[in-house]
């Protein structure tokens, strides 16, 4: 803590110096949002300077010219950018999707740091087709699939492409004692794979990392009217299930308000929530010992959710489960999985749901969270709470606390409480980051006699040419967070990640060269598992192709059998087992792009192969194919698994805001088809229709319908 502290305040002195900034300038007439900047009020905003190369070469003038323009009224803040292009035939513009994922495309960027406090915000981004992205920010943590009230419209011409945004305050939180944010803004040119940066144009941090980010002042004078959104909802569903058999039509009216108390913090309540809308979970097949998760799409916990982040547990690999020993995991209220060994839920109602978050001042942050939730076969109805509290301290970084109460399978009494501190310096070394963390929990669940606490910490060395990572973590025997996410109690973990990189401006931009180790003993530390993973290059051209070539040595010493799908056992002992893997990936830029893994070599006492293809073609932006395939096949003594899980989806978009995408699903092991076939149309940000049909086929003998569940949703947000 001492050298946080010493290294802390001097983040607070390099804070000091000297950044890009501009004054907004005010209008009482706003302009027209329909991405041509001919209305006469654009004359009078303010002129933000020139953008910085940050790659291929960094700290030089970019290839194309962009001129941005910030205007604000009262209500909304503006944005306007001309980003000219002497070859506009060249422009990348593949997607056209609300939320879609637009690196891949030219794009232009605007991360705003709304309490100035240098570690949370929000990012709006758009590409040439119009499609938008919403982005908060917490820290190092994104929350991609948050989702607010905004407006942006483009236009591409002879000269390039023009966007206009609107913002409206109501959709924000932010400091209104504050004359000053933090902004940055970002532009990429996506056929040179260029990033043009305005504040802070360095390849080892993202325009999001707040702590060099440019200052927008004059913000002095803006409100949010009432503060009320008033959202009700209307549901309109038939259930038919051959096989329970369950036949239901039904019609549920739900409702949510968001109230904002302050400009700062923000009350919102829901009533008979239904999440039949959202996208369907891909389907995972676990070969670990260990459960898996999946990651949370709905609204209610997305609005500010990343508040109730702790200690760096988040999000961290390919099947998008948390992290081992994670205190509050969403995703863990509301959906019911019916059978522990398969992995597919249910999604259950929510009754009633309050939560309170933002900000009091600008160092302050809170979330309190109740929610009650329907009974599901012999569990009642349960009633679930999390609060978090946290303060900004040394410049970039807080210290916090967590608690939660209840159990959603309504077992046993359960609690957690748990500190943490979060460090981060921007300013290591002059122009380099440093972070790191600490943490501590306990559990407190009725009838539990083992160790119920847990600790760890990182330190981190985030860089674009050397970038390390050195971690620790004990989780007890009977550490239980019932709303969080414990896989593996009973253990001590280390892990490290060493990556060094070689930048090049050529045709071969980069060469990367990794190693990273775990190492998980139980608490008398004798070994159970240990992991070494080598990448002795990984090469990246300037379209955005890669190619990497991996080696991975496992030891795992199971305590007892277990099984893995196919019916196979692999009985208890020590193994020490070895892979390789070849990845390949093509560029973004085109029409068609592939994703290829090819790889095999010893598993446990016998021998995996896998190959997982991935096809994707775009003809137009109006039209999406996308196939994937996994295939593995084990071979053991005790037997031999074959699973394949395939993925095929259609995407239709008719304009940014109007699209149908089918999902279809198959794997071997549930020997199932689901079928997620979504038409949304974004009426007017905040008023949406879904229609959706979720058709599950059971193929062990044949094909039989499964269950049929057909879902009309429409939302309406009335802002006062």
């Amino acid at each position: 803590m001492v050298l946080f502290a010493t290294l802390g305040s001097n983040a607070a002195q390099a804070q000091t110096g000297t950044r890009p900034s501009f004054r907004v300038a005010w209008t009482d007439t706003e302009p027209v949002i329909d991405g041509h900047l001919d209305d006469a009020v654009w004359e009078e905003a303010a002129v933000v300077g020139d953008l910085t190369q940050v790659v291929p070469v960094t700290g030089t003038a970019p290839t194309q010219h962009t001129e941005i323009f910030v205007l604000t009224t009262k209500e909304a803040l503006f944005f306007g950018a001309r980003m000219h292009d002497t070859n506009p035939e060249e422009i990348v513009a593949n997607v056209m999707v609300r939320e879609g994922f637009v690196f891949f495309d030219d794009r232009f960027q605007i991360v705003i740091d709304t309490f100035h406090d240098h570690q949370n915000g929000y990012s709006f981004e758009v590409n040439p087709n119009g499609s938008r992205r919403d982005v908060t920010l917490e820290g190092k943590a994104f929350q991609f699939s948050w989702d607010t009230i905004w407006f942006a419209q483009v236009s591409v011409d002879d000269e390039g492409w023009t966007v206009e945004i609107k913002i409206p305050y109501q959709s924000i939180n932010f400091d209104p004692e504050s004359d000053t944010w933090g902004i940055n803004f970002s532009r990429g040119i996506r056929r040179n794979s260029e990033e043009d940066r305005w504040a802070d144009p360095h390849p080892q941090r993202f325009p999001s990392d707040f702590g060099n980010a440019g200052i927008m002042e004059g913000m002095l004078g803006i409100g949010q009217g009432l503060g009320l959104d008033v959202v009700p909802a209307a549901t309109f569903r038939h259930i038919d299930d051959p096989l329970t058999p369950e036949e239901d039509t039904r019609a549920d009216f739900s409702g949510d308000v968001f109230y904002k108390m302050t400009p700062s913090l923000t009350a919102t309540i829901t009533a008979n929530t239904n999440f039949g809308e959202i996208e369907a979970d891909s389907r995972q097949v676990n070969f670990s010992r260990f459960a898996i998760a999946f990651p949370e799409k709905r609204d209610f916990f997305l609005q500010d959710g990343l508040i109730f982040g702790f200690g760096e547990l988040t999000v961290q690999d390919l099947a998008q489960s948390p992290e081992n020993g994670r205190p509050f995991f969403s995703r863990r209220i509301g959906i019911a999985q019916p059978d522990p060994d398969v992995d597919l839920f249910e999604p259950l109602d929510i009754l009633f749901g309050a939560k309170v978050t933002g900000r009091v001042g600008n160092r302050v942050k809170l979330g309190l969270l109740h929610t009650l939730i329907e009974a599901f076969e012999d569990i009642d109805k349960q009633n679930l709470t999390v609060g978090r509290v946290a303060m900004n301290v040394l410049g970039e970084s807080s210290i916090g606390l967590i608690g939660t109460y209840g159990d959603p399978e309504g077992r046993v009494d359960n609690g957690v409480v748990g500190a943490d501190f979060l460090y981060r310096n921007s300013f290591f070394l002059g122009d380099k980051t440093l972070t790191g963390s600490a943490w501590f929990q306990r559990s407190f669940t009725s009838g539990e006699d083992r160790n119920e606490s847990a600790y760890g910490g990182t330190l981190k060395y985030p860089n674009d040419i050397v970038n390390w990572k050195l971690g620790f973590k004990e989780i007890g025997e009977g550490f239980n967070p019932a709303l969080g996410f414990v896989n593996r109690p009973g253990i001590r973990q280390y892990d490290g990640t060493y990556r060094y990189r070689v930048r090049r401006t050529g045709y071969l931009r980069t060469f990367d060269m990794k190693v990273e180790g775990r190492l998980i003993t139980d608490r008398d530390d004798t070994v159970e598992t240990a992991k070494l993973l080598l990448v002795p290059v990984s090469i990246e051209n300037s379209l955005g192709g890669r190619i990497d070539f991996r080696y991975r040595h496992n030891f795992d010493r199971p305590l007892k059998d277990f099984p893995i799908p196919g019916n196979v056992v692999i009985p208890k002992g020590s193994y020490h087992y070895n892979q390789g893997a070849v990845k390949l990936s093509t560029s973004r830029n085109r029409p068609i792009a592939i994703d290829l893994t090819l790889g095999g070599g010893q598993f446990y006492d016998g021998t995996r192969l896998f190959a997982i293809p991935h096809l994707t073609w775009r003809p137009t932006p109006h039209w999406l194919f996308e196939a994937s395939y996994e295939v593995r096949d084990i071979s053991l003594p005790g037997g031999d698994s074959l699973t394949h899980v395939a993925r095929g989806t259609i995407g239709v978009f008719f304009n940014p805001d109007i699209s149908w995408q089918t999902l279809v699903q198959y794997d071997n092991v549930s020997n199932s088809i689901g079928i997620n076939s979504r038409f949304r149309w974004i009426i007017q940000d905040g008023r949406e229709l879904f229609l959706v049909l979720n058709q599950g086929l059971d193929v062990e003998d044949g094909v039989q319908r499964g269950r049929t569940e057909p879902l009309v949703k429409l939302s309406w947000t009335f802002r006062f």
